[in-house]
């Protein structure tokens, strides 16, 4: 019974660690179920060799140079060793947590780790999208120059496809920006003026609210002309803008897609 409850205690080790992996590296693998058999069963019967301590940590090595070969594709040498690499801390990550519930827990480890390895499993895996998550956020960044009335404002952009709002004005794509952004390219923006909708419109380059769906459910955005954006080397004229008090991470202005394929 003991040794049943360790093989699958080891099964399900083996196992989320070549899942999570597949996640870090977005890729898919094989044999997952039959390869954390094997390394179960032979991490139980390893011990019986008797082998010293430098030999069981290299023989163990070995078996998982044998799972990665197995379980994933690579056609270059250094994929392998990033995969395999991998493989043996998330597997020693969950080995020293093993040890410690074995400390805390004792005999009754097997029936109590599992559920716990399993919560691990999907906190790392959240861990893993949030990260990510930002790094693809942060890639379609682009640093923007917002000009207007003699004034120009530094700061980043996010390029987002999703965003296909346009100007019923003017017809051309509109960008939001934070109410930071917009409080520095016109101080006498409020916050009580933005909330209450009673803006002077006549204050503003072609001022104007515009509805937006995109933002939210009945939303009404206040919008203006710009004098240019620059975003790198390419200057923009002319530009539609439209505040908005949705909270940015990472970015202050969202920029239409079409926007910067074809200029204004």
């Amino acid at each position: 019974m003991k040794v049943a409850a360790l093989i699958l205690q080891n099964f399900v080790i083996a196992y989320l660690t070549l899942r999570l992996t597949m996640a870090v590296y977005g890729i898919k693998g094989q044999y997952l179920f039959p390869m954390s058999a094997i390394f179960a069963c032979f991490d139980i019967f390893l011990p019986y060799f008797h082998l010293p301590g430098a030999a069981y940590f290299v023989e163990k090595m070995v078996v998982w140079v044998f799972v990665v070969s197995l379980c994933f594709k690579y056609r270059r040498l250094p994929t392998f060793f990033k995969i395999y690499g991998t493989c043996v801390i998330t597997y020693f990550l969950f080995v020293g947590i093993n040890g410690f519930l074995l400390e805390v827990f004792g005999g009754s480890l097997p029936f109590v780790c599992l559920p716990l390895f399993v919560v691990l499993y999907f906190v790392l895996l959240a861990m893993l999208k949030g990260v990510k998550r930002r790094k693809g956020t942060l890639a379609k960044c682009v640093d923007v120059e917002l000009f207007y009335n003699g004034k120009s404002v530094l700061c980043k952009g996010l390029v987002d496809t999703g965003n296909l709002a346009v100007d019923p004005i003017t017809n051309t794509p509109i960008c939001f920006i934070s109410f930071e952004v917009a409080k520095e390219l016109k101080e006498s923006i409020t916050l009580a003026d933005i909330l209450t909708k009673k803006i002077d419109e006549t204050d503003f380059n072609l001022g104007h609210f515009v509805g937006i769906s995109s933002i939210g459910r009945g939303e009404r955005a206040f919008a203006f002309q710009i004098d240019k954006i620059k975003i790198d080397d390419r200057e923009i004229y002319k530009p539609i803008v439209a505040l908005t008090l949705q909270k940015f991470t990472n970015f202050d202005i969202i920029l239409s897609s079409n926007l910067c394929e074809e200029g204004v």
